[in-house]
Parts: C-alpha cells; sequence; structure tokens
C-alpha cells in the first residue's frame, strides 16, 4: 500500500562557510519536517550541501522564503525541487562499499558500473578520495550484494 507524501530536494551551494554544513538543518528546524537524506562535500573550494526532506506542502512556501533568506545570508545559491511522491511500503535495502586502490581510471569505473549493473545492482559513486593508503572509492548500491562482485575485478585493489 502506497501513500503520497511531498518531497523536497534541497541544494544550497557557495564558497567554503563555517554554517555551510548546519545551515539547512538550522534554516528547517522551526518546521515539522522528516530527513530523507543528506549530504555534503567539498570540491575545489565550493561546498554543496543537500538534503531531501518529506513535508507538508501547505508550509512550502514559508520553508522556501526561510532557504532563500538563509542563502542569500552567507551569499550561498539554493535550488529547490518538490513533487509529490508515491512512498513505498519496503524500503530497499543499501550497500556501501569503499575500494582502494592506487587510482581509478575512467575505464576501471565503466568496468566497475558494468559488473554491478550487470550482477542487478543500481549503483551511484558517492566520492573518490585521495587519501594516505591511496584513492578511495565509496560506492552507494541497491539489489543484490555488491561485495563478491567487487572482490573478483582486481588483484590491486582492496575492498570493503
Amino acid at each position: 500500500m502506497s501513500a503520497t507524501r511531498f518531497t523536497a530536494l534541497i541544494l544550497f551551494t557557495g564558497p567554503e562557510h563555517p554554517r555551510a554544513s548546519s545551515i539547512i538543518f538550522e534554516t528547517l528546524s522551526p518546521f515539522v519536517v522528516t530527513m530523507i537524506d543528506s549530504r555534503h562535500f567539498l570540491i575545489r573550494d565550493r561546498i554543496f550541501s543537500t538534503a531531501l526532506i518529506a513535508l507538508d506542502p501547505a508550509h512550502l512556501p514559508a520553508i522556501e522564503a526561510d532557504l532563500l533568506a538563509a542563502a542569500e545570508a552567507i551569499g550561498f545559491d539554493v535550488a529547490i525541487d518538490v513533487h509529490p511522491e508515491a512512498v513505498e511500503s519496503e524500503s530497499r535495502l543499501l550497500y556501501r562499499n569503499t575500494i582502494i586502490a592506487p587510482e581509478f581510471s575512467s575505464s576501471s569505473l565503466q568496468e566497475i558500473f558494468k559488473a554491478l549493473t550487470s550482477h542487478g545492482s543500481i549503483i551511484a559513486i558517492s566520492s573518490i578520495t585521495k587519501t594516505d593508503r591511496g584513492h578511495e572509492l565509496m560506492i552507494e548500491s541497491s539489489g543484490l550484494d555488491p561485495l563478491p562482485v567487487l572482490q573478483t575485478l582486481s588483484a590491486e585493489w582492496k575492498v570493503q
């Protein structure tokens, strides 16, 4: 059985700022919303702060006005995408895996996508980050457990 709710995908972006990762939560705190997902990342000194929320559509004009004012106050841009959405009765199982390698080429990333999608997974790359252990590729996927497939791809890669 499904119900209808409204969701809003919110994106704040701008130069690095002390309030960058908390501004969405701070701005939404007076409202009754449900936080579904939130991601924050920094690329080339620019922060991207996102949230997916469930909300009462009657509150949308006030929420939009407050988000726009908050973004303007710290020199950020904001985008808000709102639409009704059917709620699935069962959540999808989400897997998170990390692959550590000396580097990742576009062909090696394509190899990962091809192997996992043919395995029945829906996959998203969360991040590729250079660390003292090598390059870390963070993958999120749904469907079947991707670990057995990932472990067969390359002897150079450490899969977790």
